[in-house]
């Protein structure tokens, strides 16, 4: 069902890239984010190739 607005969306993207614009610029200056952007997927990544990847110390947290 989605795929039939696709239309309605590409019309009306500058409308959509505004809003997006100023949701996200509010945000960021009132310090103000809802519940969904407070949550990520955080994988672990190896700070760099060659070590001991036994060692939890090795790795970086990285938040998606």
């Amino acid at each position: 069902m989605l795929a039939t607005y696709t239309w309605l969306v590409k019309d009306e993207r500058a409308a959509f890239t505004r809003f997006i614009a100023v949701f996200v610029n509010k945000s960021l200056t009132t310090g103000c984010f809802t519940d969904e952007f407070k949550e990520a997927i955080v994988r672990p990544l190896p700070k760099r190739d060659g070590l001991d990847s036994g060692d939890l110390k090795n790795y970086r947290p990285v938040s998606n």
